[in-house]
């Protein structure tokens, strides 16, 4: 059974319409629904030379006119709309008309300018679906990173940071690890805060004090649920992501959002993606935003939209394969 999957078209004037016509164009049998604008994603599958299929339905969330939504253009009509098509198919997804999510960027800017701030597709999405616990998880190069904070000014990260946060987040990884990438046992790797893992106390104790004991808890939690998996940790943060490429973990817990960015987009600006964890359904997303600049130029890439695309597949395919009744 092919797993049906849900597009969010993200903001109209920003690459995202592009993108999507052009994943959808080298993925012609996918059973697809895009929540969005029909008249924006054909317009934008004409400028892209991308040819839609058959299998593509559109959801007309807006109407909007051609001068109403020009690429490289925002407005507060198109900050209103890439809200409405997200909200359109998130209600889809939590009344199972598809089996999983992938959105296209939005811009928190233009949200805000349309009078609709947005924290972020997450929590977003976590909101609507009544999730309480919930993280990001980051693939590309070879890596997997979740991050236990987000975007927040580095002076807010310590006061984030907890032994339970830590904690919640390292679980969600292993779980996501065993249920989605069907590893059995797996090993997840936590990173210190400071340099060298604090150095023995030298350069701090955060380690000590707040990841040594977050490492000992998820691992309590998931012998407690019946998870087999291997924790450890604090790493130091400046080889634990080389380490994972060698195949000592199969996923990194970073603490906060550059120790965990940096190598992923190092190893894989165009490609990365994003999975959010803890939600009742799959969701991914490129590692991308609008770009405004590029927008209606022709030279956005869509090979990030495109794993994102198949990473949902591939997440919603094992889903499907798990009996209704099974925790």
């Amino acid at each position: 059974m092919s797993p049906r999957i849900g597009v969010s078209m993200g903001c109209p004037a920003g690459v995202g319409p592009e993108v999507i016509a052009r994943a959808l164009a080298a993925r012609p049998t996918l059973d697809v629904t895009v929540f969005g604008d029909e008249g924006v994603l054909t317009r934008a599958s004409a400028r892209t030379g991308a040819s839609l299929s058959d299998h593509v339905k559109v959801v007309p969330v807006t109407r909007l006119a051609e001068d109403e939504a020009q690429p490289g253009e925002p407005s507060e009509i198109t900050g209103r709309a890439q809200l409405d098509y997200l909200a359109a198919a998130a209600d889809a997804v939590l009344a199972g008309k598809v089996q999983a999510l992938v959105t296209a960027p939005i811009s928190r800017e233009w949200a805000a300018r349309a009078g609709r701030p947005f924290a972020s597709h997450m929590e977003f999405l976590a909101s609507r679906a009544g999730a309480k616990e919930y993280a990001t998880m980051q693939l590309g190069g070879g890596l997997r990173v979740t991050l236990v904070t987000g975007r927040v000014p580095f002076r807010q990260v310590p006061a984030l940071l907890s032994t339970t946060s830590i904690a919640r987040t390292t679980v969600l990884t292993a779980q996501a690890l065993s249920t989605y990438f069907g590893i059995r046992l797996p090993r997840v790797a936590v990173a210190g805060l400071n340099p060298l893992a604090g150095e023995g106390g030298r350069l701090g104790d955060d380690e000590t004090h707040l990841v040594l004991p977050a490492v000992n808890l998820a691992q309590r939690l998931l012998s407690s649920s019946g998870l087999a998996g291997r924790v450890s940790g604090p790493h130091e943060p400046d080889t634990v992501f080389r380490e994972m490429l060698l195949g000592d973990h199969d996923a990194v817990v970073a603490l906060y959002h550059d120790q965990g960015q940096i190598p992923i987009k190092f190893l894989a600006f165009e490609e990365a993606v994003s999975l959010t964890l803890g939600l009742p359904f799959v969701r991914t997303s490129p590692d991308h935003g609008t770009a405004y600049d590029i927008a209606g130029t022709g030279r956005a890439k869509h090979k990030a939209f495109l794993t994102a695309l198949d990473l949902a597949c591939a997440v919603a395919e094992k889903s499907l394969a798990v009996p209704d009744t099974a925790e």
